[in-house]
């Protein structure tokens, strides 16, 4: 059985004609530790590319552990992402069978996605974010 790398956050930016994505994961190596955390430790991961799965392929290269997608809580997006439209980003996510419909949805402004899936943390509340559940 291979290790998995457990993704809790997706970014989605547009970046000249491409996407950016960014992929949250729980960093297990500092899961063991005994000492009390605020946060969820994380790592993010991010790959530009033509399509958002060209793009999470070539993210599968910086990790020696699959990116599991079925805890996936939280897409968010930027604002230019946004406006140019979001249902080809949420068929490729629906069509995965990995992933589970009940993530939340965020569109940041003034702030890029990856910026954003830096900055959430999966144990945080999702009152500091204005969220649409899908």
């Amino acid at each position: 059985m291979s290790a998995i790398s457990v993704v809790m956050a997706l970014g989605i930016d547009a970046v000249d004609d491409q996407y950016e994505v960014s992929l949250q994961v729980v960093d297990p190596s500092k899961m063991s530790q005994n000492s009390p955390m605020e946060r969820t430790p994380t790592i993010v991961f991010s790959k530009r590319a033509d399509t958002i799965f060209e793009a999470i392929r070539k993210l599968t290269t910086e990790s020696s552990r699959k990116m599991y997608m079925s805890h996936l809580k939280f897409v968010i997006f930027d604002e230019k992402t946004a406006k140019k439209g979001i249902k080809e980003p949420l068929d490729f996510l629906f069509r995965d069978h990995e992933v589970r419909p009940d993530f939340y949805l965020s569109v940041v402004r003034g702030n890029s996605a990856k910026g954003a899936a830096t900055f959430v943390a999966p144990t945080e509340s999702c009152l500091q974010w204005i969220c649409i559940r899908h």
